[in-house]
């Protein structure tokens, strides 16, 4: 399975960094307006990776395309792609040397 799409092409747009942690996978308890989760299972800002945070000069857009590159893929798209590795060889070739 020869895959292209992942890294490129058109994103939702973003206007908030909760649009932009939404996108990439990174929601934090505190974004759920009405949690049962238990209180040591609460993730924070803080708990997010400090690479991940949005850098003083960085747009929301880049931003997002960076968290896309850097998080989404390669943590939540790998892990969807999982299950099908047992039957075919998934490669994406505008992300791979």
């Amino acid at each position: 399975m020869i895959r292209g799409y992942d890294a490129f092409g058109r994103k939702p747009p973003v206007t908030n960094s909760y649009q932009v942690r939404r996108t990439c996978n990174l929601m934090t308890s505190f974004d759920y307006t009405s949690s049962d989760i238990p209180e040591d299972f609460i993730v924070s800002y803080d708990d997010i990776p400090k690479h991940l945070h949005q850098k003083t000069d960085e747009s929301l857009g880049d931003w997002r395309d960076r968290l896309w590159l850097q998080h989404r893929t390669p943590i939540t798209t790998a892990a969807l792609e999982d299950i099908k590795l047992a039957y075919v060889e998934v490669i994406n070739p505008l992300l791979s040397q």
